[in-house]
């Protein structure tokens, strides 16, 4: 190879270039992936320090209720009362309340919400129409508008039908 075709200096003649050894190469590939895995822990340590967007209704469970009629049984309500609290303020929020059984929302509420502050909301058992639901289970989704995201608290909402 010559000087003049872009080599640099010329290798020894009977010589070939000299290539890095494959040692180096692994060391540099595993230098590599530990800085990789710790910048993976860092990052996961900084999304966990940031808060829920949703901090209520939360948690795992059932609320019955039965809009029409006596209530006879213990835990039965005849509305569902929830709390929304975000942990972003000056939000629009729409909660809807959607059938497990046809997957459509039959309800929905869109609110301001400010932030780490309450926002009672009362579900009746009707839909949006105001005509009563029809029994069954059903569960929520809270849509943010700014970020476009829906959040789905794992809460159920069983609506009993009128007890004769």
């Amino acid at each position: 190879m010559s000087h003049a075709a872009g080599g640099g200096l010329p290798a020894a003649e009977g010589t070939t270039p000299r290539r890095p050894a494959p040692a180096a190469l692994a060391g540099a590939v595993f230098a590599a992936l530990v800085i990789a895995t710790f910048l993976a822990i860092f990052l996961a340590q900084e999304l966990k320090r940031r808060p829920a967007l949703l901090l209520s209704p939360i948690g795992t469970g059932t609320i019955t209720l039965q809009p029409v009629g006596a209530i006879t049984a213990h835990g039965v309500h005849h509305y569902a009362h929830l709390d929304v609290r975000a942990t972003i303020g000056a939000q629009r929020l729409t909660l809807s309340v959607i059938s497990e059984r046809g997957g459509r929302a039959v309800w929905s509420v869109t609110f301001r919400v400010h932030e780490y502050r309450a926002v009672p909301i009362t579900w009746r058992g009707t839909t949006s129409a105001g005509s009563p639901a029809a029994p069954g289970d059903y569960r929520l989704l809270v849509h943010f508008q700014h970020p476009d995201t829906t959040v789905a608290p794992d809460l159920t909402l069983r609506l009993l039908g009128p007890r004769s």
